[in-house]
C-alpha cells in the first residue's frame, strides 16, 4: 500500500483519472479495494477462504492459484544442497512473478482505448469516490492552468500525462461499434496484478529461494523459517521482511487513508527521487521486470540471511533477529519501497497511455476548454 501510495504521488492526474476508473469498476465486489492503494492487497486477499482475514464485504474469493507466484525463484544454496527434480532447473519463468508480471503488461498494452462495449450495461457502476476526487483535481488544474501549458494530455503540463498518439473521444458506452480489447474482468486483474507484483519484487524474500540440509525443496522464500520479532510477535522471516522488520504490522483494513498518505510522504522525504535516480534508468524500469527482481536479490540476499545459517538452522528454534539486524532490515525496506514507489509510478504512467478516458472526463467544460484532446 505504501508503494501504491509513493506510486500515485508521482502520477499524472490523467493517469490516476484512468486507473481509478478501471479499479472503480470492481467497487461492487470489491469496495475496500477500489483505489490504487487499497487494490494494492487484492492479490493476497484473495487467497483468503476465511479468518484470520477480517473485514471481507462479500464472500472469501479462496482463488490460490497464483499464490505461490508472488516472487521470483531465484536459487540461493549456501550449503550446497543438491536440488532435484524442477529445482535444478529454477529460476523458472513460468513459476514466477515476472512471467505475471509480463503477461499483465501486454494485456493492458493491447487495450483498446475507449470506454465502448467496456461496462456492464445490466449493472452500471457509478464513479467511485476516488474517480471524483480525481477529476475535481484535475477540473482545478484545467481552469488554472494558463492556455501556454497545453493541454490535459500534454507533456507540457505537469498534472496530466500524454494519451496514446491517434487517440481522440473516447466512444460513448452505448453498445455500438466493434468491440475492442480489454474487459472489466482482464483490466482488473492485470493493473491489480502489476501494481502488487511490481512491489513485491523489491522485497528480497520475494526474490530468493533458499536450500538446505533443513529445506532441501526450498525454504518457500523464507515463510518456513520460524521468528520471534522484536515486539514478541511469532512470525516467519519472509512475513518479518514483507512488514520491514516488524515495522509495519497493522492490518490494511485498519489503515486510515491519511496515515497511509503520511508515512508515504515521510519515506520520500528521506528517500527522494533523486537519490535513486541512477537506479531508474530504462534497464530498471518497466517492462524490464526480471531486472528489477536480479537487482532487489543481489542487494538484498546477503542481509536476509545474514543471521541465519543455513548449514546449520533447524525450524525447531525460532531465529531472533537481533537490534542491529532489525535496524537494517528496516532501513534497508523503507529504500526499497520508495525505489519500487518511483518505479511502479512510471509503470502505471506509460500503461496509462493504452487506457481509456473515462466518460466523466467528457464534460462540456472540459470539451469546451479543449483540453482533454490526443
Amino acid at each position: 500500500m505504501l508503494i501504491a501510495s509513493i506510486a500515485r504521488s508521482n502520477l499524472s492526474l490523467l493517469a490516476q483519472a484512468k486507473i481509478d476508473y478501471i479499479l472503480g469498476l470492481w467497487q461492487g465486489q470489491y469496495p475496500r479495494q477500489a483505489t490504487i492503494e487499497h487494490a494494492a492487497v487484492w492479490l493476497d486477499s484473495i487467497n483468503a477462504k476465511g479468518p484470520p482475514f477480517a473485514d471481507v464485504t462479500n464472500r472469501y474469493d479462496f482463488l490460490e492459484i497464483f499464490r505461490f507466484m508472488h516472487g521470483v525463484n531465484i536459487p540461493y544454496n549456501p550449503a550446497g544442497v543438491q536440488l532435484e527434480g524442477l529445482n535444478a532447473f529454477l529460476p523458472i519463468y513460468e513459476r514466477s512473478a515476472d512471467f505475471l508480471l509480463d503477461m499483465a503488461w501486454k494485456g493492458l498494452s493491447a487495450t483498446t482505448p475507449t470506454t465502448a462495449k467496456l461496462e456492464d450495461t445490466y449493472c452500471k457502476v457509478p464513479p467511485s469516490a476516488s474517480l471524483r476526487k480525481t477529476v475535481s483535481a484535475l477540473s482545478l488544474a484545467v481552469i488554472l492552468a494558463p492556455a501556454s501549458a497545453g493541454t490535459v494530455n500534454s507533456s507540457h503540463s505537469p498534472s496530466v500525462e500524454k494519451a496514446s498518439e491517434g487517440v481522440h473521444v473516447a466512444e460513448s458506452n452505448d453498445g455500438r461499434g466493434p468491440a475492442g480489447v480489454g474487459s472489466v474482468l482482464s483490466l482488473n486483474f492485470y493493473l491489480r496484478m502489476l501494481i502488487h507484483l511490481l512491489g513485491d519484487i523489491h522485497q528480497p524474500l520475494h526474490t530468493t529461494l533458499a536450500f538446505s540440509p533443513a529445506f532441501p525443496d526450498g525454504d518457500r522464500f523464507g515463510s518456513k523459517i520460524p521468528v520471534i520479532g522484536p515486539k514478541g510477535r511469532a512470525t516467519n522471516l519472509h512475513s518479518f521482511w514483507d512488514a520491514a522488520g516488524d515495522l509495519y504490522t497493522k492490518r490494511a483494513v485498519d489503515i486510515r487513508d491519511e496515515e497511509l498518505l503520511e508515512e508515504a510522504e515521510s519515506i520520500m522525504r528521506e528517500f527522494p527521487k533523486a537519490s535513486v535516480v541512477s537506479r531508474l534508468t530504462p534497464e530498471y524500469l518497466a517492462p524490464n521486470f526480471r531486472s528489477m527482481a536480479e537487482e532487489t536479490n543481489k542487494l538484498g540476499v546477503a542481509l536476509a540471511y545474514r543471521e541465519v545459517d543455513l548449514h546449520t538452522f533447524t525450524p525447531q528454534f525460532p531465529y531472533v533477529p537481533s537490534g542491529p539486524y532489525t535496524r537494517d532490515v528496516r532501513q534497508f525496506s523503507r529504500s526499497q519501497i520508495a525505489l519500487a514507489g518511483y518505479r511502479l509510478g512510471h509503470a502505471l504512467e506509460e500503461i496509462s497511455a493504452f487506457l481509456p478516458v473515462p466518460d466523466i472526463l467528457h464534460s462540456t467544460s472540459f470539451q469546451s476548454a479543449g483540453r482533454v484532446n490526443a
